[in-house]
């Protein structure tokens, strides 16, 4: 059993469920390390990535890393510690350059996912964090791409069953700007009821909107040149970010009654997917 980064009260229930089932328990990184990087670039297509090189005790690998973050990092140290083990067990070589070749063509929309070219005066970064743990790390992330970042704006939903203030909360060291809608999403918690969630909590509400694309026409009406849109709180509100900024066409869920959600309208833009340019935020009407 290959284990990623843990706490010591985690890595004490794994080792007792280890030993329960006669499971090894190899925490990759004990086997391998970080020997250069991370480092932030900006590949040829103009998305933000990582490189890194990390040391395995069979092979060293130069990594680019399309998928953002430091907990990404930890994540590509586990992949690799499991490779390792898998090679060492069954007698298969590995191949580093066919193993950064896999790496560099992960794609994994909605998770820290920057929407804008570096060039554009507002960046828009959307995530699915929908729980504390989850919304840290994309925090962390957040600061690692922009360090100068002061107040961004926060769009953000919460969904059925997720501890939403709790989630929101960790956005608290950013001093956010918060917009809270509602995604077309049958889990979809209204508005309002998150609102008065996150105030009960102390985490200042700037604006309310019905749904997600009046968020975002709300978001780039308080932007300013450098400023940074940050959405998020489930992959709903990444997945309807997306539809808008790269002119995805819309899907529309029946509720779980059969019918359509009555809070849902397909939203109009005045504009078609065709003729609005991609990675621009749509203008108020």
């Amino acid at each position: 059993m290959v284990v990623g980064n843990q706490t010591q009260e985690a890595r004490s229930v794994i080792d007792k469920a280890g030993h329960e089932r006669s499971a090894q328990v190899i925490y990759a990184h004990e086997r391998v390390s970080v020997v250069r990087g991370p480092t932030q670039a900006i590949s040829e297509t103009g998305s933000p990535i990582q490189q890194l090189t990390l040391q395995g005790p069979l092979v060293k690998y130069r990594l680019t890393l399309p998928v953002l973050g430091p907990h990404q990092v930890d994540n590509a140290i586990t992949a690799i510690t499991a490779l390792e083990v898998f090679s060492k067990k069954n007698g298969v070589p590995i191949d580093a350059k066919i193993t950064a070749d896999g790496v560099a063509a992960v794609y994994w929309p909605g998770r820290a996912e920057v929407l804008t070219n570096p060039d554009d005066h507002v960046q828009i970064i959307v995530d699915g964090a929908h729980n504390s743990a989850s919304a840290a790390a994309f925090v962390s992330t957040i600061e690692s791409l922009f360090p100068s970042i002061t107040q961004p704006i926060l769009i953000y939903a919460g969904s059925g069953g997720h501890d939403f203030a709790a989630t929101a909360r960790e956005f608290s060291r950013l001093l956010p700007k918060v917009i809270v809608t509602r995604t077309r999403h049958p889990k979809a918690v209204p508005a309002e009821i998150v609102a008065k969630a996150l105030q009960r909590d102390n985490v200042p509400v700037a604006a309310i909107t019905t749904d997600v694309e009046s968020a975002l026409r709300e978001a780039s009406r308080m932007a300013v040149s450098g400023s940074v849109i940050v959405a998020t709180g489930s992959l709903f509100v990444a997945a309807e970010i997306r539809e808008t900024v790269l002119s995805i066409q819309p899907e529309i869920y029946p509720d779980m009654r059969g019918g359509v959600m009555p809070f849902y309208e397909v939203p109009h833009t005045g504009t078609s997917s065709q003729s609005r340019p991609s990675n621009t935020i749509p203008e108020s009407s």
